[in-house]
């Protein structure tokens, strides 16, 4: 659950310095997870790799989080490329 702030306000005598519901937080369901994994160059600090699950997380219990977890990474990795992908020229440029 994410909490945010209620900007809608409303009705007569409501300003944003009042206490109305400008300076109210309310809770919103927050349903979807994202998952990234990064490789990193430790030469040049270039990305070279990226990798991501997204899923929605609603009612989701603590115990089953971790084995959503490494079904994510593993389905992230099954994408992974065997070898390198090589360079092409639209991609190299001159020093």
């Amino acid at each position: 659950m994410l909490y945010v702030h209620d900007w809608s306000c409303g009705g007569q005598g409501e300003g944003a310095g009042s206490y109305d519901r400008c300076n109210r937080i309310r809770p919103v369901h927050y349903r979807e997870g994202t998952f990234i994994i990064d490789f990193i160059d430790t030469k040049n600090s270039n990305q070279v790799w990226r990798g991501v699950a997204v899923s929605i997380l609603d009612n989701i219990k603590p115990n089953d989080l971790d084995s959503r977890i490494k079904e994510a990474v593993r389905l992230i990795f099954k994408k992974f490329p065997e070898r390198p992908i090589p360079y092409t020229a639209a991609y190299f440029t001159p020093k």
